[in-house]
Parts: C-alpha cells; sequence; structure tokens
C-alpha cells in the first residue's frame, strides 16, 4: 500500500505491537531528526528489523514541521516515542542531550535518522561492549557518496581501540548510559572546534574511557553533509534503493565491502607520494599531535574552520538550511 508517506515498510518477523521484553529496555536508541520524514521511515524499518529486539527508540524532532509525528505513529510500534522541541536548535546536540534525558535503556545507541543500520547491527555491539568491558563499542560503516563511491567509516581506530584520527560517527556508537554521566552532555556547536560529537567522543578518550572499535560492517550511512541540499529537495532515492537491495540481496554487505575497499585502494593509488611513504609521514605527523596533546581529529576541523561553530555552518548552508545567528542556540 503507498500513501503520501511512500510505500508501506513491512517487517516480517517483528509484529507493529512487539512489547518490550522488560519494563526498562535493555537499549534506547535516541534519532535526532528534522523535516526529512520520508528518509527517517526508512531508519526506524532498518531498528525494526534488528536481531536484538529489546530497544526502545527516542525520536526527537528539532521543531519539525513537515509530517514526520505522523510517519512515526503510522509505524504503531510501542516501542517508539516521538518528542518535538519547541525550539529549533540547529544541530543534533539538543535533540541528542533531550533524547538521553528520556532514555530508560542499559546501553545508548544513536541512529542518524539518514542512515541505515543492517540488521546486525546492535546484537554485535552489544557483545563486542560485554565481552571487552568497555565503555563504549562502534561498528565500522560505509558512506554512499553522491557520485556512488563508497568510503569505509570508523576509521578512527588504531587496531581494536579508538584513537582520535578520523571521524567516528554517532551512528557508529554504543554505549553505556552512565557515560554521560560522566563525559557531561554533547556541547553546543558553537563551543566546538570538531562536530558535537566528535567533541564528546575526545573528551571521553581524555577521561581515558575503554573505547573499543569492531571489525564488522553494520551501518550504512547516507550524510546529508554529502548531498546538496537535501533538506530542501527532500530527495529520497539514494535511499529508497539502498532498502530495497538490502531487502533482496543476500550478499549486500559483501558487495558494499568489496566496493568500498576498492575505492580505498584507488584513492591510495592516486596518492602523489608512493602510498608507504604517505603512510609513514601520516603517522608521524599523527604521533607528533598526539604527544603535543593535540587530537588529529581535532586539529584537522581547526584547520578548516577559523571559529568554533563554522563547521556546523557551513554544512548548513550545504544542505540548504538557514544559519542561525552567533546569539541563538
Amino acid at each position: 500500500m503507498t500513501d503520501a508517506r511512500g510505500p508501506a515498510i513491512e517487517c516480517p518477523g517483528v509484529p507493529s505491537g512487539a512489547l518490550l521484553s522488560e519494563p526498562n529496555p535493555l537499549i534506547s536508541v535516541v534519532t535526532a531528526t528534522y523535516n526529512r520524514s520520508q528518509v527517517l521511515r526508512l531508519a526506524i524499518a532498518s531498528l525494526r528489523r534488528q536481531t536484538l529486539h529489546d530497544w526502545e527508540q527516542i525520536i526527537i524532532g528539532d521543531a519539525c514541521s513537515d509530517d514526520t509525528e505522523q510517519v512515526v505513529a503510522a509505524v504503531a510500534d510501542p516501542r517508539l516515542r516521538f518528542v518535538n522541541l519547541k525550539e529549533n536548535v540547529g544541530e543534533q546536540s539538543g535533540p541528542n542531550n533531550e533524547g538521553i534525558r528520556l532514555a530508560r535503556g542499559r546501553y545508548l545507541a544513536f541512529l542518524n535518522h539518514d542512515d541505515l543500520w543492517l540488521p546486525d547491527h546492535l546484537e554485535t555491539l552489544v557483545k563486542l561492549i560485554e565481552t571487552r568491558q568497555a565503555h563504549l563499542a562502534f561498528a565500522r560503516g560505509i558512506a554512499i557518496l553522491p557520485d556512488g563511491s563508497r568510503r569505509l567509516l570508523g576509521g578512527g581506530a588504531s587496531g581494536a581501540f579508538y584513537q582520535p584520527l578520523a571521524d567516528v560517527h554517532a551512528t557508529l556508537w554504543l554505549c553505556r548510559r552512565e557515560l554521560f554521566n560522566e563525559v557531561g552532555p554533547w556541547r553546543h556547536s558553537r563551543s566546538c572546534w570538531a562536530a558535537p560529537s566528535q567533541d564528546w567522543l575526545l573528551r571521553a578518550w581524555r577521561l581515558g574511557k575503554k573505547i573499543v572499535a569492531s571489525d564488522r560492517v553494520t551501518v550504512i550511512a547516507v550524510h546529508a553533509s554529502n548531498y546538496r541540499n537535501c533538506f530542501l529537495e527532500r530527495r529520497s532515492t539514494t535511499h529508497e534503493t539502498l532498502w530495497q537491495r538490502m531487502e533482496s540481496e543476500p550478499d549486500f554487505r559483501e558487495r558494499e565491502v568489496t566496493a568500498a575497499l576498492v575505492a580505498a585502494l584507488e584513492h591510495e593509488k592516486s596518492l602523489r607520494l608512493f602510498p608507504h611513504i604517505a603512510g609513514l609521514v601520516r603517522a608521524l605527523a599523527y604521533r607528533l599531535l598526539l604527544a603535543l596533546g593535540i587530537a588529529p581529529i581535532q586539529a584537522k576541523y581547526r584547520l578548516r574552520s577559523w571559529r568554533r561553530g563554522a563547521y556546523i555552518d557551513r554544512i548548513r548552508r550545504f544542505r540548504g538550511l538557514e544559519v542561525k545567528s552567533r546569539g541563538k542556540k
């Protein structure tokens, strides 16, 4: 059946009235969203297809003015809650902090409204965080770029542990809820050089928290920061195509990982320096920065931005959103 919200999405094996197995769920999944209901419904569908069912999803609208509330209600799953903020924050820190405040689960996860989780994402990370006795675990992912190429995500790790070398997007994370009591809330972008998610992860790392990496790809990301005017044009073709392939191709994950690895190898070949030399130079630069107490990922953001919050302002313009005045948060 098709309506104004797009084709109805069936989730075999997950009844629409599925109940939580306990009063408090194992995992609270926080999703910040703003006026992209056409892709949010697919993110929700990917959560409902998880092999681990003991979760709640707290969807926080950043003062949404489209049909987001109706789209969430149409799913008819009591594990979903929708809260719409009265004032627009303009980025994820405000909605995510509100979601964390409302969370009841032992663990917290963050599902971006324009990303898709493969069915074993939560199960993989729960096993990893418990086996390794970690504070936070993150998966690997694949970013789908507008030109059809792929890029591996979750590269901010040295072996099995996090190192602040590259972005580890929040949609890859699973962490213990009490970790936020120790690290504190997400800071607004006006207070950060890096994106608020990366700023928070750096703070956790500097406190000596155990942050471990999975070697399994369980996230397919279609980041709005790569798609010009995506909020204005409300495109969902890429998401629809990916969802259909996830449903119909048994070897979907293997195909995507292969494509991403081929793209990474081609990138290395295109470097002006020989790849091995470039890798050694990069490793040396990272070691020097860390020795000086500077996180490489933070240095990257500071080189690109002339003031705090400039990164968020730049990607808001690219996405087709108004840049909020400096006095507003």
